[in-house]
């Protein structure tokens, strides 16, 4: 049977940013996307003809509409450089990309969401560390950490919200980063440095 591919519109554009967050974060591989390790940036003419050559995925995408996606994008997960020539993922790598973040000493207490049964492993542990990617992820209000929790959640579970006390994290020697799209990251956090948020 055919595989039926659906052009990528605004109607579906969550489905696509979700796939393309897959492959530029994750797995470039399932597509045999060249993806430079130094800055996580890839071509992105060859990065459309990939994704609408393969068999693997339902959608095919032009140019101008990704483009129009990238730059509409509420959460900032992507970037392009030179007139639109490279493309790459902002954040949220499993492979092992060298991005260059900013360093970076936040103002307030952060916030890191999470399922329960981690974060009862994360209690019961030395440090909170990045489970599928380089770096933690943290927020800096409650409302985002929830949301992020939430999707580990199974059906039925309320994520769990650990407030990170930044300046014990700082005498520790944490160094906290920022990414483009607004992201606080670290390499880990120790958990002498974290409560849960009631």
């Amino acid at each position: 049977m055919e595989n039926v591919k659906f052009r990528v519109t605004k109607n579906n554009s969550d489905s696509f940013g979700k796939y393309l967050s897959y492959l530029l974060r994750h797995h470039p591989d399932k597509i045999n996307l060249w993806v430079d390790l130094d800055g996580g940036w890839t071509n992105t003419d060859d990065l459309i003809e990939k994704i609408n050559a393969s068999d693997t995925n339902p959608f095919t995408i032009t140019k101008p509409v990704l483009i129009d996606i990238v730059e509409a994008d509420e959460k900032k997960r992507f970037s392009f450089r030179d007139d639109y020539r490279y493309i790459r993922a902002n954040s949220g790598h499993s492979i092992p990309v060298q991005l260059k973040f900013d360093e970076v000493t936040p103002e307030n207490d952060l916030f890191h969401g999470t399922a329960p049964r981690t974060a009862k492993s994360i209690q019961q542990s030395k440090y909170i560390i990045p489970m599928n990617r380089m770096y933690v992820h943290l927020s800096d209000n409650v409302e985002t950490a929830k949301k992020v929790g939430a999707r580990h959640c199974k059906d039925g579970e309320t994520p769990v919200v650990f407030r990170i006390d930044v300046k014990k994290c700082l005498e520790l020697g944490v160094k906290f980063y920022k990414s483009e799209n607004g992201i606080y990251m670290a390499t880990r956090i120790p958990t002498e440095a974290i409560k849960v948020e009631e």
